[in-house]
């Protein structure tokens, strides 16, 4: 299949770019080269190779998202248990408890809520 620079503006990502993977397809190295688009539009390609290129528009740019999203998820479970053992241990020495019975009472939400009233977001 001939190579068009439609197709080429077809796979281009939100940005106004293509990734590694993407130019790779056309055998282009990377980082790309001033004339680059010029030296593969009419070639013949593969089929697969072209259809590959459409489908990776923004692949990165949401595989990024994805990673910074699972990222921002886990620093806000650690915040979270790290409250939890701050509140543990302020519960514990205002009530006189263990911190295994200030730990109990914390499953409680009511409790929770109560105890942890200076660290909600």
């Amino acid at each position: 299949m001939i190579l068009t620079k439609e197709i080429l503006i077809q796979g281009r990502s939100c940005n106004g770019g293509w990734s590694k993977s993407q130019v790779a397809l056309f055998g282009v190295h990377w980082p790309l080269q001033s004339g680059w688009m010029d030296a593969i539009i009419g070639e013949d390609f593969p089929y697969k190779n072209i259809k590959s290129f459409v489908q990776l528009k923004d692949a990165h740019i949401i595989a990024k998202r994805e990673r910074e999203k699972k990222q921002k998820i886990e620093e806000r479970a650690k915040e979270r248990q790290t409250q939890k053992r701050y509140t543990r241990a302020w519960l514990s020495s205002r009530h006189n408890l263990s911190v295994d019975e200030a730990a109990q009472r914390l499953n409680d939400d009511k409790v929770w809520a109560r105890a942890s009233k200076g660290f909600r977001d």
